[in-house]
């Protein structure tokens, strides 16, 4: 896997900020869907906050789901170490963006480092000058 760390903050921050789009709108999206790696694996809550909609929720792997809020507060608990999407299709219709693909995530989990290799799609809203996610949902990939 890709160390998160080679995601460009900056760049995402500016984006994530409101500066205005300049790539075009798709390439914009997956910058956002990295800097939310990026962040994530930061713990840097306010700039999790930012990207995530207040109407975010996340149905999970195993079933089970999880509101803004919930979601937070994991991300800040368990520790992402590395990210990497791939096979990823992001589709803009308007101001809302479709990005479905696959991500390998390694993830600490009380002290156990655990891969995860998952099928994704995420909802995005451009609005108040950027893109925040607003839906998720991911599955274990199946070969």
């Amino acid at each position: 896997m890709k160390n998160a760390s080679k995601f460009m903050i900056g760049t995402g921050a500016a984006l994530l900020l409101g500066s205005p789009c300049v790539a075009g709108p798709i390439e914009d999206v997956n910058k956002a869907e990295d800097y939310r790696y990026t962040v994530e694996i930061a713990k840097n809550r306010p700039e999790i906050e930012k990207i995530l909609g207040a109407e975010f929720f996340y149905n999970q792997p195993d079933g089970t789901y999880k509101t803004r809020s919930a979601y937070i507060e994991s991300t800040l608990k368990d520790s992402m170490t590395q990210a990497e999407r791939y096979n990823v299709k992001t589709e803009v219709i308007g101001n809302t963006a479709i990005v479905q693909g696959n991500a390998k995530v390694l993830v600490d989990l009380e002290g156990k480092l655990t891969p995860f290799d998952l099928r994704y799609l995420n909802v995005w809203v451009y609005r108040d000058g950027r893109w925040q996610l607003v839906a998720r949902q991911s599955a274990p990939k199946s070969d």
